[in-house]
């Protein structure tokens, strides 16, 4: 019996199932963050939170390493930089929404029109 779907586990001939590919090869179309079971705002949440948890592990490893006080503005300095790069990350972040959502409008605009998208053999009209 074949599949009627590609999601469908394929069996052989005497009835036993076919050993499953791992997801990335059998779905290459599906993002990473999907493959988890995530959706992209929760995504970017967890990298951002692991950035500024591991950020402000290494400032405190430097911090505990260098304890004198002439190099606490260096230490400040090295704040400012990590907040420098969260505000780069936010920014990233508005960008990739921004592309989410002219993907979306343009989603809306072509199944008004009767255009459907198939994820699988990549037609673009059915």
């Amino acid at each position: 019996m074949f599949p009627s779907t590609p999601r469908m586990q394929a069996q052989r001939f005497d009835g036993r199932a076919v050993p499953r590919a791992g997801l990335r090869r059998a779905y290459p179309e599906i993002p990473p963050f999907r493959r988890r079971g995530l959706s992209l705002a929760k995504y970017w949440v967890v990298i951002t939170l692991k950035s500024i948890a591991f950020s402000f592990m290494i400032a405190c490893l430097i911090y505990n390493i260098i304890s004198a006080r002439d190099l606490f503005k260096d230490l400040l300095k090295l704040f400012l930089v990590l907040i420098d790069t969260i505000l780069i990350r936010l920014a990233i972040l508005l960008i990739g929404v921004c592309c989410w959502l002219v993907q979306l409008i343009i989603a809306y605009y072509n199944t008004r029109q009767g255009i459907q998208f198939d994820a699988y053999n990549h037609s673009g009209c059915d």
